[in-house]
């Protein structure tokens, strides 16, 4: 995968939109699936789902997804270091959420 761009809402900072690129749609299919159902998204799907903030329509359909203050800085964070510290704004951090499952990760 490669990122093409990203573009970020002037409005609402906390909005933006990712651009990613495939070589296939069979690498897009196998990347995605690794990702997501690969062991470090399983382990933080739920601290990375409750960060995240859904607006939605009566019928439950997503129509959009926003992220608060602090959670970009928090990811930076936790993929320079594999972990986090400090205050990232209205996220809490909590239990084992702080160390990095991956035991490849220093």
């Amino acid at each position: 995968m490669r990122l093409v761009g990203q573009f970020r809402d002037r409005a609402d900072p906390s909005r933006f939109t990712w651009l990613r690129a495939f070589p296939s749609m069979e690498m897009r299919g196998k990347a995605l699936g690794d990702f997501y159902f690969g062991p470090v998204w399983q382990a933080h799907r739920a601290a990375a789902n409750a960060m995240t903030l859904f607006e939605k329509t009566p019928e439950g359909d997503r129509l959009s997804t926003r992220y608060p203050d602090g959670y970009f800085r928090l990811i930076r964070d936790f993929a320079a270091h594999g972990r986090v510290t400090g205050n990232y704004g209205d996220a809490q951090i909590s239990g084992g959420a702080t160390d990095h499952p991956d035991p490849r990760r220093p």
